[in-house]
């Protein structure tokens, strides 16, 4: 849905998955990317679902550095230095 450019039914589709598989990877990084592209981005709701993917896959560089983009993007700095931190 995304690739074909309805990222709104993207984020639809994804939240029904998530509810159904909360601790699923994919789904949390899948939807933290749809919601990052709805203008306004909802920031708090990407680092929830950054954070849950954090969750599933504590030592994946990938999920530290997407959440760390989250958290700049939201001027929480020091975190976000801290999560590519991780990453790196």
């Amino acid at each position: 849905l995304r690739a074909a450019g309805d990222v709104g039914a993207a984020v639809d589709f994804l939240r029904r998955a998530q509810r159904r598989h909360p601790g699923g990877f994919a789904i949390n990084s899948m939807l933290a990317l749809c919601l990052s592209q709805l203008k306004p981005p909802p920031w708090d709701e990407v680092i929830a679902f950054r954070r849950a993917a954090l969750a599933a896959r504590p030592q994946s560089a990938w999920a530290h550095y997407t959440l760390g983009l989250a958290l700049h993007s939201k001027d929480r700095l020091d975190e976000a230095a801290a999560e590519y931190h991780e990453a790196i």
